[in-house]
């Protein structure tokens, strides 16, 4: 027998045969996993080299007035 009434739990349910009925109005999902990678025939670019910096030890303020 139809209920006149509708709960929650009776919407929630019956929204999935409608959804299946009418289709979502939400965008497809994303897709996951595995990239597709670079595109065919694009140029990768080689991360610049820059030269090294030594540290060394300073001459200390007492040493420098002495030289001078």
């Amino acid at each position: 027998k139809p209920q006149q009434n509708l709960t929650p739990g009776r919407v929630a349910l019956s929204m999935t045969s409608l959804l299946m009925d009418i289709g979502s109005p939400t965008l497809s999902p994303k897709s996951r996993g595995k990239s597709h990678g670079w595109p065919k025939g694009r140029k990768r670019n080689k991360a610049k080299v820059y030269p090294t910096v030594k540290k060394r030890l300073s001459k200390t303020k007492k040493d420098q007035k002495n030289n001078f």
